[in-house]
């Protein structure tokens, strides 16, 4: 058997193993339900950053959670860490959700909400520089703002982020530098710095 050959076979049976592991650990619900639980929060916060609304957030999460319990193999390969994985759909589901909801409810809806929500969740979030900060990052494209909070947010790294964005390091430096610097002009132009 040639290199190749023995390489494919190589990389066949670890992924069957993979997919052996992942089977054992999510038919066993209590113990994925557990796995998942130490997400859920993060998943929550990461939907209301895209989609502004706490209750779709939730119920994103909870749909997430549900697809996976019903059909826990059917898309995940393990071929990322599971969080990454949940990270991808939950904002693949926040982002569609936000769509759908602009659609229907339209902006200054969207903006009160969101509003309304960063106001109770953080003490000095009626600040100036806070509601500069938010209105800004409202108005961002999702590809500069994501990878944005997650970083900022989050605190997760650039090598996770890239993962979950299903892009390159390099362009998960360049979004976030982007990002900075658009939050930077907009601060300059409302005189802060």
């Amino acid at each position: 058997m040639n290199r190749t050959a023995e390489s494919a076979l190589k990389r066949l049976r670890q992924w069957e193993a993979e997919s052996l592991n992942i089977t054992s650990r999510t038919k066993d619900a209590q113990g994925f339900c557990t796995e998942f639980d130490g997400y859920r929060q993060a998943l929550v916060v990461v939907a209301f950053r895209i989609t502004g609304d706490i209750e779709i957030s939730r119920d994103i999460v909870q749909d997430v959670f549900a697809s996976l319990l019903a059909a826990p193999n059917d898309s995940f390969r393990g071929r990322s860490s599971l969080k990454t994985y949940l990270y991808r759909i939950v904002i693949n589901r926040g982002i569609d959700a936000r769509r759908r909801r602009v659609r229907w409810f339209g902006v200054l809806e969207r903006m009160s909400r969101e509003e309304t929500l960063w106001r109770e969740s953080t003490p000095d979030a009626n600040s100036p520089e806070n509601r500069l900060l938010r209105a800004s990052l409202a108005k961002m494209p999702d590809k500069f703002r994501i990878p944005f909070l997650l970083a900022e947010s989050d605190g997760m790294s650039y090598n996770e982020i890239a993962d979950i964005m299903k892009c390159g390091i390099n362009t998960v430096r360049t979004r976030i530098f982007r990002c900075r610097e658009k939050l930077r002009q907009e601060f300059e132009k409302a005189g802060y710095l």
